[in-house]
């Protein structure tokens, strides 16, 4: 089977792909994984969201998958997935999805590596290495903050002081001599490794080839936390495997990687040899917002329990029953509640489910109005009002807020100032 390229869009379902029988084992073996498929919500809530709802053949060459919502590239045997953007989200690249990804640190986005499947072409696009750099040094800082990856070293050592465990069979050649040393062998702890030399390595690609002040300044703090390892010897990055205690390093490690062979990260298909890996968008969208809001005003919560039951009067489990909208604005002056969608909304309205989502929350906490919160690749914000009015109640209203992320990236902030702006005025 001849290699094939398949173009996979968000929000798109029984999708028909070519697909080798072999490529389909590997697939499934992968979806196995429930872990690498399992995001923690805002609320500490898991949910398993797979790469695909379903995978069933169709003949020999083929199969209909129903996709979830990721998007970026997976390199098979015979096949590449491209996992793309909502076709609605048209200029939507790998300069606005790596800066979600940097302005979303604090919720850290969940992102799905999958080295296993590499390819061996190479190309580069020289944009996209700022935002890479950006991503690497932001992931390392952090992880360095947690303390310097250390590992066992085991160390033979010949000395007049007795250290660690005796070597007998040493002992006896250098008792021979008549020397009066003592051969020892111990476990170190040391810092000369191959996952802190390829940090080295990476950040030192950075301050070398980095434009950006501020990139520069944070690659500045990692080269300070970092030892000196200016002397690396040589080493093998695609092997380097990380014990369980430091995978607090793993997202950087997989950056690294990248930057120190020349790649970078593209879910059009632009670069090659890159390691493959697949971003949940519709969590990356959701942690983008909060993150940007949270850091204009602590009024923000993520973490506004709404209880479905009155405790005292319902049995359990019922009355242990608990939702939390995406995000909740409270002050002594002020309460609205927010929800965030990666979906198209036009004059004609937000989907029904959605509606019904917003409206329960906005009554559980007697609100005149809800916002939902949608991406657009439109030059403006898109403001839509939808009012909403049932026998004997007062009447509600829905905003759909359309915010721009297709732009230059330079200008998002000023995007997302204007939503923080247009939510404090909102009655």
């Amino acid at each position: 089977m001849r290699r094939v390229e398949n173009k996979i869009y968000y929000g798109k379902t029984g999708i028909r792909i070519a697909l080798s029988p072999m490529d389909e084992i590997v697939l499934k073996e992968t979806l196995d994984d429930r872990e690498r498929w399992t995001r923690i919500t805002p609320n500490g809530k898991e949910k398993f969201e797979p790469l695909f709802e379903n995978i069933e053949r169709i003949d020999s060459k083929h199969c209909i998958v129903t996709p979830g919502p990721y998007v970026g590239k997976i390199k098979l045997l015979d096949s590449d997935l491209l996992f793309l953007p909502p076709t609605w989200l048209k200029g939507f690249d790998t300069s606005h999805l790596m800066y979600m990804m940097i302005k979303s640190m604090r919720d850290e986005p969940k992102a799905a590596y999958l080295p296993e499947f590499v390819t061996e072409n190479r190309s580069s696009v020289s944009e996209l290495n700022e935002p890479l750099y950006s991503f690497f040094v932001n992931e390392a800082f952090k992880a360095l903050k947690k303390g310097i990856y250390r590992n066992y070293e085991h160390q033979k050592i010949i000395s007049p002081r007795l250290r660690g465990k005796l070597d007998f069979s040493r002992q006896i050649s250098l008792n021979i001599r008549g020397k009066a040393l003592f051969a020892t062998e111990q476990q170190v702890f040391s810092e000369d490794n191959d996952v802190n030399q390829l940090l080295f390595l990476a950040n030192k690609v950075v301050l070398e080839q980095s434009n950006s002040y501020k990139t520069i300044e944070t690659a500045q703090q990692v080269k300070r936390i970092l030892p000196n390892l200016s002397n690396t010897k040589s080493f093998k990055a695609k092997k380097i495997n990380l014990p369980r205690r430091g995978n607090h390093f793993k997202s950087s490690i997989e950056l690294a990687k990248l930057i120190v062979s020349g790649q970078s990260i593209s879910y059009e298909g632009e670069l090659a040899n890159t390691f493959s890996m697949v971003i949940n968008l519709f969590d990356l969208f959701e942690k983008y917002v909060s993150s940007e809001l949270f850091s204009r005003d602590t009024n923000y919560n993520n973490q506004y329990p709404l209880l479905l039951t009155d405790s005292n009067a319902a049995s359990i489990p019922w009355s242990n029953r608990t939702v939390y909208p995406d995000i909740v604005y409270s002050s002594s002056t002020k309460k609205m509640v927010i929800d965030m969608k990666l979906k198209r909304i036009s004059n004609f309205g937000p989907q029904i489910e959605d509606i019904y989502q917003i409206f329960f929350y906005s009554t559980m906490i007697n609100l005149k109005s809800g916002i939902l919160i949608y991406p657009t690749n439109s030059d403006t914000e898109q403001i839509y009002k939808f009012p909403l009015s049932h026998a004997g109640a007062d009447k509600l209203q829905i905003i759909a807020y359309g915010l721009p992320i297709v732009k230059p990236v330079e200008k998002l902030s000023i995007e997302i100032d204007k939503l923080h702006s247009f939510l404090l005025k909102t009655p």
